[in-house]
């Protein structure tokens, strides 16, 4: 019975226990392919984030009116698991935003808006996904990386 509990457990408690590393990389591949399809579709789209639920979407702009459309769109609202969290969520337009709702844009010629995102785990354990404008690409840190002084540079 201790041998069976030896194996069994510790696959029973990473079944359990929320994954950070994971929920990253889901979003990173949601940030990917935003990026991909606002360039091939030539649209505007936006990866929303709503801190207070923990939850992501995605979600097309209307050009004409600037504003996103109701429905959202590839990706429907997203929970993130229990106990992790957004802590914050910095953009170049909204600047640090803890509670409420942000928004990172993708623009049809490729360029994403400059965002860090910190994901937190029981407000222990924080990782950091760096959004770089250029291209989409996403670095992630295993700390949280504070905003650059706006004063210096943007973001």
């Amino acid at each position: 019975m201790s041998l069976v509990t030896l194996l069994v457990l510790p696959k029973l408690e990473s079944f359990l226990t929320p994954d950070l590393s994971g929920t990253a990389r889901h979003l990173i591949g949601v940030i990917q392919s935003l990026h991909d399809e606002a360039e091939s579709s030539r649209q505007i789209y936006r990866l929303n984030y709503d801190l207070d639920a923990g939850e992501y979407w995605a979600s097309m702009v209307n050009q004409k009116e600037d504003s996103p459309e109701s429905n959202p769109v590839f990706v429907k609202h997203v929970a993130l698991p229990d106990r992790i969290r957004f802590k914050d969520i910095v953009t170049l337009h909204q600047g640090k935003v803890a509670e409420g709702t942000a928004f990172t844009q993708f623009y049809p010629s490729g360029r994403v808006e400059k965002t860090l995102i910190h994901l937190t785990l029981d407000k222990d354990q924080v990782l950091t996904l760096m959004i770089n404008p250029l291209n989409g690409s996403v670095k992630i840190y295993d700390h949280y990386i504070e905003p650059e002084d706006k004063n210096k540079s943007a973001l």
